[in-house]
This record gives C-alpha cells, structure tokens and sequence, in this order.
C-alpha cells in the first residue's frame, strides 16, 4: 500500500526535474543568442563557446555535455584546422580533410570550364578539338596552382597539381617514373615538366600539325631547352632512368621488347639513340622550308635513326645464338602477343615457343587446302571448316583445356578464319593472308 501511494510522488517529482532542466536550457540559449557578437550568428558562437584551448597543455577542453565532430567546424580553414589538432587528430588525418574540403571548394570552378566530358550537359555538342582548348587547360592549371598554394600555407606541404589529363597518364605510369627522381627536387622537375608541355601543346594548337619553319624550330629548341634544364636539375642519369619510365620512346621500346629481357646496359644503349633520333621530329608536316633546309632535315633525320638501327643490331650482335633467335622472334608482333597470352595462363615460355612455330606451319598447310585444284568453293569450305578444327584440337593438346578456354578458343590465336575460296577473294584479302592462288 505504501509502494502504490509512493510511485505517484515519485513521477511528479521526475517531471519536476524534467521541467526545470528544459527551462534552464532554454533560458541558457537565449542568453548565448543575446551576447552573441556583432557579424557573428548563435551558432558560430555556440561553435567558440563549445571548445577551448588549455593555455597550459594547449588540449581541447570540451565545455558542455553531447560534445559532437560538428562542434570542430568552421568555415574558416586556419580555425579548422585548429581545432582538429587541439583535440588531438592525427597530422595524416587533418590532411586528408583539408585537402577534402579544399578539393570540394574548387570543384565548382574547375568543373565550370566543362573540360571533360562528364561535367557538361548530355544534349551539349562534343567540344571541339576533342576538347583540346589550351586556353581553358591553363586556366585549370592556375586553378590547380591556387590549390597547392593555399594547401603550402595551411599545412605546410606541397601537393602534386593533379592533371592526369595533360599528361595521358592512362596506366599511372607517369607518376610512377616521377617517384624514381628524389623527393626534393620531385616538385621542381614537376613544375619545368609542365612548363615546356605547355609550350609544345601551344605550338601544336597553333599550327594544327602543319608547322611553319619558325614553329619547328621553336618545338625543337624546347626539346633542347628542356632536357639542358631537366639535366642540370636531376643529373643524366636520373633524368635518363626518368625518360625510358616515362617518354613516348621509352613506352615504345617497351611495347617492342615487351616480355623479351634486356640487361640495363643493352636497355640503356638502344634507348639512348633511339631517343636523339626521335628528339629531332616534330609531330606533324613542316611546310614552307626551302628544298636545300627540308634535305639538311631529311638528311640529319636519317642518320639519326639508321644510328638507331645498327645500335640495336650491335646489342643483338653481342647476344649467344640462343638470346639472338629469340630477339628475332620478339620483333613479330605476333610472337610477343602470344607470350602475353599465355603468360596469363602461366604456361612455360617453352609453350609459348611450340605455339608460335605450330602457328607458323599451319599457314602453308591452309595454303595448300586454300589452292587445291578441281575444288568447287563449297567444298573447298567445308575443308578450311575442317583444317581449322584439326588444329585447334592440336593447339588444345599443346596447352591443355584449361589454358585453351582462357585464351577464348584457338581462333584468337591460330587467326584461322571461315574464308572462301581464293577465286572469290579479294587481293587485300589474299596478301593479308599471304595466299598466293595457283593459276
């Protein structure tokens, strides 16, 4: 009985409580809406009041209860980043949202001059030039330029400009050969990189790949200009190490020996004057030079590249016979798709030798079911129908059926199509093939 007639009492004296907390809260927050300063709102101010700085330890002193992350933020970046440090917040993590928020505040500029694709309307016209519009790229350069200051003077460090566009750098393979130049000199050689970029695409805006001899002597002065300042910045070696990772003719050397081992020193020596022939061309048509300029061109250009040929016979002249037959065979674009075909599969470069040679021979043998006589073209189907899965049983025997499903079947390597007979070919068709008709 007693219990019954105390509960009541106890839940008046609960609302009580309840009340006078509400009541005190409410009169607390007008009172900070009524002193809040002049050009400030209530809750900017809340924001102040909610944390201070310790004058002895310099840590966050939370100032009321239900202390949230909305409490550290400000508007102003400098406050921001105060805060976050008071409390303690990792130096890796205050970088990554600052540098956040300062990538949300440019977007909108950088987006507004619609240089890629996905930042323009659907129903809007392609850009013209595919987009090339150097103008609009140097003003994303500034933009990006403003960024990196403004990150240097709030936290101190230097951040890369981030235009993956202006350097095609598809594979990352660019800033993978920047991290090969040391870290302290990385930005300086970033910002000369950049810098005669600028020129060269300017240069060929301008002349729409037709150049003037004045063009193509100020695009060959910057291809001096800039290895002369890339040297002295860098040394030759690191900027060599930095040009076979990075340039078009170290990617193209790539492409060439791609699954074929070079040793460094053959690597470098076949680089080295494949690169002084590429350095004197211009990436279009010189017009308006005088015949004797244009043969003086013509003429440095070609001993240029025959230098680049015989340096590359020399390095395979150094070779075993061994190193040498599979050089020779590296040069078949056929032969190193192959090898990258069946690397995926694991199987043995043996493998991918047997392969090759058994690809080769079925040719004269298609050659002869093609070119047999008294063969009428229905037939003669039926029979390139039949050839081509008598060797693709025989690939599948080399490879196994595991490595033979993941290749897609025989054809894709084999190349043995559904062809008609060669009276009914064309002679694109033929030599394409290399099928000879008998008469």
């Amino acid at each position: 009985m007693k219990s019954s007639k105390l509960i009541p009492v106890l839940v008046s004296v609960n609302l009580v409580l309840a009340g006078v907390a509400v009541w005190q809260r409410l009169g607390k927050s007008s009172g900070e809406a009524t002193e809040a300063p002049s050009g400030t709102t209530s809750r900017e101010t809340a924001d102040e009041a909610s944390v201070s700085s310790s004058s002895a330890t310099g840590s966050l002193v939370v100032e009321k209860a239900g202390f949230s992350y909305r409490d550290l933020l400000s508007t102003d970046l400098r406050k921001y980043i105060e805060r976050l440090r008071a409390v303690e917040c990792p130096e890796p993590t205050v970088q990554d949202i600052i540098l956040a928020e300062v990538d949300r505040r440019f977007a909108a500029r950088e987006a507004a001059l619609a240089l890629h694709r996905h930042q323009q309307n659907p129903w809007d016209p392609a850009p013209p030039n595919g987009g090339r519009s150097w103008a609009k790229w140097n003003q994303l350069r500034e933009l990006r330029t403003e960024k990196q200051a403004l990150v240097k003077e709030l936290l101190g460090i230097d951040i890369p400009l981030g235009l993956p566009n202006w350097t095609n750098d598809r594979d990352g393979s660019f800033e993978a050969a920047m991290a090969l130049i040391p870290e302290a000199k990385r930005q300086a050689a970033r910002e000369l990189l950049e810098k005669f970029r600028d020129q060269r695409r300017e240069l060929q805006e301008k002349t729409f790949g037709y150049f003037l001899p004045e063009d193509a002597e100020a695009y060959l002065r910057n291809t001096r200009e800039r290895r002369q300042e890339l040297e002295k910045l860098l040394g030759k070696e690191t900027l060599e190490d930095f040009e076979i990772a990075a340039s078009q003719t170290g990617i193209a050397l790539r492409s060439r020996f791609d699954g074929f081992e070079l040793t460094d020193a053959e690597r470098r020596s076949i680089f080295r004057t494949q690169l002084a022939a590429d350095e004197l061309q211009v990436p279009g048509t010189v017009v308006g030079r005088s015949v004797e300029a244009g043969e003086e061109a013509n003429r440095l250009a070609t001993a240029a590249q025959l230098q680049a040929q015989q340096e590359v016979a020399s390095v395979r002249g150094a070779m075993t016979p061994e190193r040498q037959a599979e050089f020779d065979r590296f040069q078949d674009p056929a032969y190193r798709n192959l090898v990258q075909q069946l690397n995926r599969t694991g199987l043995p470069r043996e493998t991918a030798l047997q392969v090759y040679e058994f690809s080769r021979g079925i040719r004269n043998e298609l050659n002869a079911v093609l070119t047999q006589p008294g063969v009428d073209p229905a037939q003669r189907q039926a029979l390139v129908q039949q050839f081509r899965a008598d060797a693709e049983q025989r690939l599948k025997e080399m490879v196994g059926e595991e490595a033979f499903r993941q290749l897609g079947g025989g054809g894709r390597i084999l190349r043995i199509p559904n062809l008609p007979s060669p009276q009914s070919m064309s002679p694109e068709l033929l030599n394409r093939y290399g099928i000879t008709p008998r008469p």
